[in-house]
This record gives structure tokens, C-alpha cells and sequence, in this order.
């Protein structure tokens, strides 16, 4: 409305945050009047003068009928009415009208709620000035009435003399607004900075209409969706991000649960660390899950389809694991979990970034590589391969493919002087042969050149291989 008008208009916003007292609301109020009304210097004095009379505390008098009480010098009633009605001459005589907009007047306390009535129905009530008003009837009327005799609603009926309900937003429109925004975010992002997969994004948005029903709803998932998630985009999963952006907004109990006990959302750290091994059912397992998180927050079905849509440990086939699926980049996978709460990667974990400085070493500069593994722990060892075998295309030729077996065989089995076979004490030794012979068979298989491949298994001698070729 505001864009529409601003040339016929001139526009004043007000905002009264942050002020206790009647003197302050005034100061501040007249102030900024002047401002917008580029005023001669004549008129201005004017309203300094009506300021400064109003100010002073000597008798207590009342303004117009609505009961507010106001201090003035006994000398100076004439002259508070001479300086208004010069004032008032001056704005009808200007071309445009003054509108005034107070916004968010709900949201202030109940004595300031008061202030702002005080001010445009007692004091700055001036010919050619429109206030428009924006709040909570609900609210502002149960504020009103610890100061007036009456109901509050009655009295707003006296000051308003136009009420306008906002219409409510139809939701699909709310939601489109939602959705446009994220677009735009990831549209500046580039291919490779995130990862999106528009199925999970399908089940979310689904359950979006029940947590975001306005327009203030939209701008606040986004505003703190956005700002955090360019910081961790590579090293989680936009849909996982999403929800638990949601969750922490609408339901920061259920965050705080999620956040201080992940072995509650993740089906092989509950498998372990809940000692379950003795229960076969996984019906059973779920419900045991399902029962210890309500006893730290019993309104979890509530909200357990939005859990489904990123925890398969709440799935409605049963729970089940991720198996380490390193392409989804998943907040139910215990390498990726931490990455959704500290905005950052931490120590003993491998980012997408490094991995792919590892991965270039690998294909590049092998001894560089082999450098850089001995430095890693166990877990980056293990990631670091795993997040291979989710994110290598299955389009490289023939001869990469090649090189990537001889240098993984030949990078793990120079490791360093131990051996291997003999050596049980070396720290990555059950962790480094479960994950990196895995992809060196993967690769061997989609090489299709089955001999060749063995060929050079069989000239590395520092490491015995069970590859299965099919």
C-alpha cells in the first residue's frame, strides 16, 4: 500500500520500541514529524514549543474525555491550543496528506500498548494525518484493559474508525513463497555445493502446511535456514537440513533431544549402544526406541511423519540402517550427525572439500597420497573411501578406473615399513581393510578387464586381496 501511494502521500513510520514512558514516546514522536514535514523554520519552533509545554510537570490536567492525565504549566493551556491549531493550520494546507504507520503494536509491553493510544488519540490527534495501525486486536485489547475502566475492544472501537482484518493467506501460496525462496538460494550455490534429492523433498513437503502457516513463518525458516546452511551446504543433506531447521524453530524441545542423544535416531548406534542385540524383532526395537524418546519428550507423535522423512530408524516398514550411504550425507549417519549442529566439520571427520584434495592426490600424486595417509585416523580412512564409493561417477574410463586400483592397493600396502600381515597393533588395521578393499573389488567389477585388474593385485605383494569377480 505503501509503494502504491508514496507519491501522493507522505509517509512516517514510528516505532516506539524501547520506550518506558509517556515524555520519551513524545520527544521521539515529534522528532521525527518534523523530519518528514520539511517544515519552515517557523512552524518547527511551533512544534518544539507544543513539545516543550507538554513536557513540564507542574499541574495534573485531563485531555479531551478519555481519562489521560497530562502535566502542564497553568499559564501555558492558551498557548498549547494556540500552537495546535497553528500547527493543524499549516498540515491542511499542505498537498500531500501525512500517513503515519505504527506496526507491531502487539508486540510491545502493555504499558507502552498505552503509550502509543495516549499519543494519537490525545495528544497528536492533527487535521491531515492518517495513523495506520497494525496489531493483534486480540492482544492489544486484553493490554487495554488494565489501564482503561472499559473493555479494551470497546475503547479501540472508539479510536479506530476503520478496522480492516487481514485476510489469511491461503496456504499453497505461503508455501510457494517458501519454496520460490529456497530456489533462488540454491540457484546461487552452483552444481556440486549441495545436495538435493527432490523425492526427499517431496515427503517434507508435504507435512510443510502444518508448521508454516504465514508469511512471518516463511521469513523466519528462511532467514535462519539460509544463513546457516551456506556454511556446512557440501558437508550435509539440504532436505535433513531443512527439517532440523524446522524442528528447532517450532519444536526446540524435540531439538534439544535429537541434538543430546543420537543414539535414539540412529538405528546402528541404538542397536549398540541401547543393547539390544537380544531382540530380534525390529518391531520391537522401534517401540523400545519410540518409548525411551518420549520420555524425554512425550509429544513425539506429533511430530514423528516429519522424524520418518530423515530418520529411517522411525520408518513405517520398520526401522532400518543407512549402511553408511555417504552420498545422502544424511544428519542419521553418525558421520554426518555433528555437522547439523556446530555448522562446521569437525576434527575427526572428513569434509567434502578435503575429500576431493585426497581424491586428486590419489589419482595424481600417489606418493603425495601416501604421505597424507598416514596422517589420517582410522574413521577419515574409513570415510574417506566410503565417500568414494558413493560419490565417484560410473562413467570414468577405462584407464582412471586402472589407476585408481594400483594406487589404492599400492598407497594402503606402502603405508609404511610394517606389516601389515603380522602387525595386529597397527591402529587403522581392521578399519583400512574392511573399507578400502571393498572399493578396490568395486572397481576390479566395473572395470569389466578382469585379468588385467588382477594382474596388478598380483605384483603388490604387501597385502593379501579376496576379490570376488563376477
Amino acid at each position: 500500500i505503501i509503494e502504491e501511494n508514496k507519491d501522493k502521500i507522505e509517509i512516517m513510520h514510528f516505532s516506539p520500541w524501547l520506550l518506558t514512558d509517556i515524555n520519551q514516546v513524545i520527544k521521539l514522536f515529534f522528532n521525527d514529524l518534523i523530519k518528514v514535514l520539511k517544515c519552515s523554520k517557523n512552524i518547527k519552533e511551533s512544534i518544539q514549543s507544543f513539545v516543550n509545554i507538554l513536557l513540564p510537570d507542574e499541574i495534573t490536567i485531563k485531555v479531551h474525555s478519555i481519562g489521560a492525565k497530562y502535566k502542564f504549566k497553568a499559564d501555558d493551556k492558551n498557548n498549547l491550543e494556540k500552537l495546535k491549531s497553528k500547527i493543524n493550520k499549516y498540515l491542511k494546507e499542505l498537498d500531500k496528506k501525512i500517513v503515519i504507520v505504527i506496526d507491531d503494536i502487539d508486540r510491545l509491553m502493555d504499558q507502552e500498548v498505552e503509550l502509543i493510544f495516549r499519543l494519537i488519540k490525545g495528544i497528536a490527534d492533527f487535521d491531515n494525518i492518517t495513523y495506520v495501525l497494525l496489531f493483534d486486536r486480540e492482544v492489544v485489547s486484553k493490554s487495554l484493559v488494565k489501564y482503561k475502566a472499559e473493555k479494551g475492544s470497546k475503547y479501540l472501537d472508539k479510536v479506530i474508525q476503520y478496522p480492516l482484518t487481514i485476510p489469511q493467506p491461503y496456504t499453497a501460496k505461503v508455501i510457494r513463497l517458501l519454496t520460490d525462496r529456497l530456489d533462488s538460494l540454491l540457484s546461487t550455490m552452483g552444481n556440486g555445493n549441495y545436495h538435493f534429492d527432490e523425492n526427499d523433498w517431496g515427503e517434507v513437503y508435504r507435512l510443510l502446511s502444518r508448521y508454516i502457516k504465514n508469511v512471518r513463518d516463511v521469513n523466519k525458516i528462511f532467514d535462519a535456514f539460509s544463513f546457516e546452511y551456506i556454511s556446512i551446504s557440501k558437508d550435509v543433506n539440504f532436505v535433513d537440513f531443512f527439517v532440523i531447521t524446522l524442528i528447532r524453530l517450532h519444536v526446540h524441545e524435540l531439538y534439544l533431544v535429537i541434538k543430546n542423544k543420537p543414539e535414539l535416531f540412529n538405528y546402528d548406534l541404538a542397536y549398540t549402544r541401547l543393547g539390544m542385540y537380544g531382540t530380534d524383532d525390529d518391531r520391537k526395537r522401534q517401540e523400545e526406541i519410540v518409548k525411551r524418546i518420549k520420555d524425554d519428550y512425550p509429544e513425539l507423535d506429533n511430530h514423528l511423519d516429519l522424524l520418518q522423512t530423515v530418520f529411517p530408524v522411525f520408518s513405517s516398514y520398520g526401522p532400518r540402517s543407512i549402511n553408511g550411504d555417504h552420498n545422502r550425507k544424511s544428519i542419521a549417519d553418525k558421520f554426518y550427525f555433528e555437522n547439523y549442529f556446530s555448522m562446521t566439520v569437525s576434527e575427526d571427520k572428513l569434509s567434502f572439500d578435503k575429500y576431493h584434495t585426497y581424491l586428486d592426490l590419489l589419482i595424481n600424486e600417489i606418493e603425495l597420497f601416501k604421505n597424507e595417509l598416514k596422517r589420517l585416523n582410522s574413521d577419515k580412512i574409513q570415510q574417506f573411501f566410503k565417500m568414494y564409493e558413493a560419490h565417484t561417477s560410473d562413467n570414468i574410463t577405462d584407464d582412471l578406473r586402472m589407476k585408481v586400483i594400483h594406487n589404492i592397493v599400492y598407497s594402503i600396502g606402502q603405508k609404511n615399513d610394517r606389516d601389515f600381515r603380522k602387525d595386529k597393533t597397527y591402529a587403522d588395521f581392521a578399519w583400512s581393510s574392511t573399507s578400502w578393499s571393498d572399493v578396490v573389488a568395486e572397481e576390479v567389477v566395473k572395470l569389466r578387464k578382469h585379468q588385467e585388474a588382477l594382474s596388478i593385485l598380483e605384483k603388490i605383494k604387501t597385502w593379501e586381496l579376496n576379490i570376488v569377480v563376477y
